[in-house]
């Protein structure tokens, strides 16, 4: 339900997953290597990160439509933490794993991408708190029927 606070969270996550498409991880000052062909690392340049983002966002937005099942919700939050957190390390993989074979003059700054899936993995661990929260809130109003 929309006026829930995990659902609130979890569409933000949903959409930081997305925005991931837009917003590149790394940028760089020279097309050197075959990840910055066009100066930017984005999600669309490898294959499997962009599978890990849509995943993500769909076990964001599968999780919103579970809430009348708790447990349920909790589960798809945490295959979405997990995507998260797999779609960070994969992306410092790869724009750091080649960087021997870069010269002096490339240089790489941070983009927007690896603060963005950071935001989204504290999104979902948010609604997962919340999730528990009402969940507890439900068992000890049944131990009062």
């Amino acid at each position: 339900m929309i006026q829930r606070i995990q659902t609130v969270f979890l569409f933000l996550a949903a959409m930081g997953f997305i925005s991931l498409f837009k917003f590149p991880f790394a940028k760089s000052n020279m097309s050197e290597s075959p990840l910055f062909e066009d100066k930017m690392f984005l999600v669309n340049d490898n294959i499997i990160m962009m599978i890990l983002s849509v995943l993500g966002a769909l076990a964001c937005l599968v999780s919103i439509s579970q809430y009348k099942n708790r447990l349920r919700q909790m589960r798809m939050a945490y295959i979405a933490i997990i995507m998260s957190i797999f779609l960070g390390v994969t992306a410092v993989w790869f724009v750091y794993s080649e960087a021997s074979n870069w010269s002096e003059q490339l240089n790489i700054t941070d983009g927007a991408g690896i603060y963005i899936s950071g935001m989204v993995l504290l999104f979902i661990i948010l609604a997962n708190y919340f999730i528990k929260k009402d969940e507890k809130t439900v068992r000890s109003m049944d131990r009062l029927r």
